[in-house]
């Protein structure tokens, strides 16, 4: 993900889910690109996801 896209993402999160909990989906195998960020759909809180292939290659 690019930075400009994070911070567009970022910003619309924090205008419409601002006092929500921020997590990481993470991987013990190193680095990870970001895939997605949204709320789940427990609406627990708002999720950085890796993106699809990389977690799963690693």
């Amino acid at each position: 993900m690019k930075v400009s896209e994070l911070i567009d993402r970022l910003a619309y999160l924090r205008a419409n889910h601002g006092e929500m909990e921020v997590f990481l989906d993470v991987s013990v195998h190193g680095l990870l690109e970001i895939g997605e960020i949204d709320v789940d759909v427990d609406d627990t809180g708002i999720i950085i996801w890796p993106q699809r292939g990389e977690e799963e290659a690693a």
